[in-house]
Parts: structure tokens; C-alpha cells; sequence
């Protein structure tokens, strides 16, 4: 069966299988783990503020946030292809200095327009979850693994809707917070810090 796993996927269904104690060539749950890993991939991006898995943002408007300082929407920028600022290009180094990792451009020697729309850039952002030197953080990599096993052992031990469940005349109550507190505080660090 062809993968429903979206581009902001986190993490693989292979990995999300053997963290849960999964046989990986057993595939009756897949459905269901992938499902799982898109909800909270992109739960983790609401969360952060931004997409976490790098994409390319094509001819992306942005409003001139007037100032020195203009914080792109993603980051950390792996590759600033072009800018343009009412309509007249850019250049790194000449018109602006990048801080990459950060994904701040700060304006040498004059201000950032403040009209909306007058910044287009096309840049690509975030971080690579595959390949031989994959990026993405160990912490926000197994922040996921352990969301996506205790929402899939939670959709195996409940039924349907089930918030509250009585076991030997004891009563459980399931955790109605999206994410674990050690999940938060992975997020929390992926998110903007102003300067």
C-alpha cells in the first residue's frame, strides 16, 4: 500500500512502528500509525509556530515589516534563492545580512519597507528528517516517536470517544492535554525568539 505519510511528516512509519514495539512487516495498523504521525507532525508545527520539516517557499509575500530586522516565517533557511524588495533584487552581503539558522535577514544600511506584500522571497526552509545526515533534532524526533505510540496505545485501549473508563471499581480518566509536558517543552524551544 502507497504511503499517506504528508511532506511535514516527522518521522517515518518504519520508526514509529519498531518505537511502539511493532512488527514492521505487519501492516494491518498502518493506516492508522500514519494517520497518527500526520496529526501530530502537524500539531507539533502548530505548536512551534512554524514548519518544522524543511519545504521550499516559492515567491512567498511577505508584509515590509519596517526596521532592521526580517524574521522569515520558516527557519533555519538552507537556501535563500532570491529576494525581492518592491520589486527590485536583493543581494546577501550588499543590500542585507542573513542569519541563517534563525531565519532573520538584517537590512544593512537602511530599513525594511513597511508595505504589505512589498518583500518576495523564494527560500528553503526547515529541517531533513532523511537521508545520510538527517537534521532535525534527536529531542523533536523522539518528542514525536512518544506522542504517536501513546496516541496509538491509547486509540488500542479505549473504545470509540471513551474518556473515562472504570477498571476493578477504580475509575480512569484519560489525559485530556494534546501533548505530554516533556513534549511542550521540546516545542517551546523550536519557537521564535525575538531580538
Amino acid at each position: 500500500m502507497p504511503s499517506t505519510l504528508k511532506a511535514n511528516a516527522i518521522v517515518t512509519l518504519d520508526d514509529a512502528k519498531i518505537y511502539a514495539n511493532l512488527d514492521v512487516t505487519k501492516h494491518e495498523d498502518d493506516v492508522l500509525i500514519e494517520t497518527l504521525i500526520n496529526c501530530v507532525s502537524s500539531a507539533f508545527d502548530d505548536e512551534a509556530g512554524r514548519q518544522i520539516i524543511s519545504s521550499v517557499h516559492t515567491a512567498e509575500s511577505l508584509d515590509g515589516p519596517g526596521g532592521e530586522l526580517l524574521y522569515l516565517p520558516a527557519w533555519p533557511v538552507t537556501l535563500l534563492s532570491s529576494i525581492t524588495e518592491s520589486g527590485v533584487a536583493l543581494v546577501s552581503g550588499t543590500n542585507f545580512t542573513p542569519y541563517l539558522d534563525r531565519g532573520i535577514l538584517a537590512k544593512i544600511s537602511s530599513t525594511w519597507s513597511t508595505l504589505r506584500n512589498a518583500i518576495v522571497i523564494t527560500y528553503t526552509a526547515g529541517y531533513t528528517n532523511t537521508g545520510s545526515t538527517p537534521t532535525l533534532p534527536d529531542r523533536v524526533r523522539r518528542a514525536c516517536l512518544v506522542e504517536v505510540a501513546r496516541d496509538f496505545q491509547r486509540h488500542r485501549k479505549s473504545g470509540w470517544g471513551e474518556t473515562t473508563r472504570t477498571i476493578e471499581g477504580a475509575s480512569i480518566t484519560s489525559d485530556p492535554n494534546l501533548f505530554l509536558p516533556d513534549t511542550l517543552q521540546v516545542l517551546r524551544r523550536m519557537k521564535r525568539v525575538l531580538i
